[in-house]
């Protein structure tokens, strides 16, 4: 029991989970659900979420923009105290301003703005900043956490869910603060703002805006703005089944995030496949979705399921994708998040005030779930067929990462298997590794090759280059070199 709670530590920790928990908690329940209006007994009003999406998407572009900004981000205090005041007295000032005062609600609606664009880019910051498993394991805990935070909502009394709903933020800074009080974290934090070493050749600035492949840009604009149209409909039309319906999106994210997290771990990991699955399920729920308007079943419940559960895969790969083309950006990570997450909140935005401009005329919504379908497609195959830099380092995630079936033997004089044993061990306590996975590592450490490794293993040679690709992608290393740099580290 011991050695499996001490693999949970640096963005992995209870907390780190906690600080991502609560704040996604927060996020679920304040701009994006109809918490405060249930609890104050009105019916929904989208200028919260259009307000605070505005200001978010603001906040986040600035940060872009100033290196010296989004790394002020990443400060205890600064995200504290925006916590407290934007964060808390934001969520309290929304709710005090329904049915009341109008100032007062697009005051708390600017504040909530302001907390989501920082909170995303320092959750965002410490999920994505110790590498693909750990970001993976992070967020696909975090988030089904959020269920328990709903229930809470749901069935607390109202003042008492407006006192939990607005204590969130809080919790998270405190969690962060001490996430943040060990040092070997601070440092890890701290090299999000960092450029990667060049790869050989240099970074590739072509096709990239901001240091962000633009095909894939274009894909997350597609993505998140029929997103946003298909959240409209599902939460402030109010469907039939009750408010829960209106929780529906999260819930689906929660489960997909767990059942990805699952896939990675133990079976495969196929980010290509996932993301091309998730953009598919989104493009045929709307035209399912499109279908039934048409024939006036548009309020049954799982009508909308495939579109939240295909954004739940494209939204958990976006953390996987960035921490994957900083390495070919030649820009920092810390600014990825920015560029991502602002576009990210953009495509929401517009998608649903194409929602609001849409309305609820039965035809017309079938007509328009259907075109989003249909552009979402165009775009997913345009970005499949494409030869964008993104698509590649996808595409060389679902095959072998090793060119080695030449690599030398073990050479004289070098440690004994055993050894090497030993360090593959440690490795995979820390990284979740499988025993499979664990006997390859040490035998690639050995400098064996892929064919001798198969043999040895009884395995074929298509079977080892996959464990390998495993591997690379969990210990977040492209090559042997990077293997042994991390086993053995080089002394100055």
């Amino acid at each position: 029991m011991n050695e499996m709670l001490n693999r949970f530590v640096g963005n992995i920790s209870p907390a780190a989970l906690l600080v991502s928990s609560f704040f996604w908690s927060w996020f679920d329940v304040v701009p994006f659900s109809p918490a405060l209006f249930l609890a104050k007994g009105s019916s929904i009003d989208p200028k919260l979420f259009i307000i605070s999406f505005v200001v978010g998407t603001i906040c986040m572009a600035l940060c872009a923009s100033s290196a010296g900004l989004r790394t002020s981000m990443l400060k205890p205090k600064v995200f504290a105290a925006c916590s407290l005041v934007c964060g808390s007295l934001g969520t309290l000032a929304v709710y005090l301003g329904i049915n009341g005062s109008s100032e007062l609600f697009v005051a708390g609606c600017v504040l909530v703005g302001m907390y989501q664009g920082v909170g995303i880019i320092l959750v965002g910051s410490v999920a994505t900043c110790e590498g693909t498993t750990n970001a993976l394991i992070h967020l696909a805990a975090a988030l089904p956490l959020n269920i328990v935070s709903i229930l809470l909502v749901v069935f607390l009394r109202p003042l008492a869910s407006v006192a939990f709903i607005a204590i969130l933020p809080l919790l998270a800074t405190l969690f962060f603060a001490a996430y943040i009080a060990r040092d070997r974290n601070r440092s890890t934090l701290g090299t999000v703002a960092a450029v990667s070493r060049p790869p050989a050749g240099g970074f590739e600035a072509k096709g990239r805006i901001l240091g962000c492949d633009r095909t894939f840009l274009a894909i997350v604009l597609a993505a998140t703005f029929v997103f946003g149209f298909a959240n409209y409909h599902a939460t402030v039309l109010e469907p039939a089944g009750g408010p829960l319906i209106s929780y529906a999106p999260i819930v689906w994210r929660a489960i997909t995030s767990f059942a990805v997290l699952v896939g990675y771990l133990f079976f495969s990991w196929r980010p290509y496949s996932i993301l091309r699955i998730g953009l598919l399920l989104m493009s045929m729920g709307l035209v399912v979705c499109g279908a039934a308007c048409a024939f006036d079943l548009a309020r049954l419940p799982l009508a909308t399921s495939p579109i939240f559960i295909g954004f739940a895969c494209f939204d958990l790969l976006i953390w996987a994708i960035m921490i994957m083309s900083r390495y070919s950006s030649g820009t920092s990570l810390l600014k990825i998040i920015c560029v991502v997450e602002a576009l990210d909140e953009f495509g929401m935005l517009a998608g649903t005030i194409a929602g609001m401009a849409v309305g609820s005329d039965g035809m017309l919504v079938a007509f328009s779930f259907v075109a989003c379908g249909g552009i979402l497609l165009l775009a997913t195959q345009s970005f499949f067929n494409s030869t964008s830099s993104m698509r590649k380092v996808l595409k060389k995630q679902e095959v072998a990462l090793v060119d080695s079936e030449t690599q030398p033997e073990e050479p004289e004089g070098s440690l004994p298997l055993h050894s090497h044993r030993e360090s593959a061990s440690k490795l995979a306590a820390r990284y979740f590794l499988t025993a499979r996975e664990t006997e390859v590592l040490a035998l690639l450490l050995a400098g064996r090759s892929v064919p001798y490794i198969a043999e040895r293993l009884h395995l074929s040679d298509n079977t080892v280059k996959t464990h390998v690709r495993h591997l690379y992608t969990k210990l977040d290393v492209h090559n042997r070199q990077e293997l042994l740099n991390l086993v053995f580290p080089p002394q100055d």
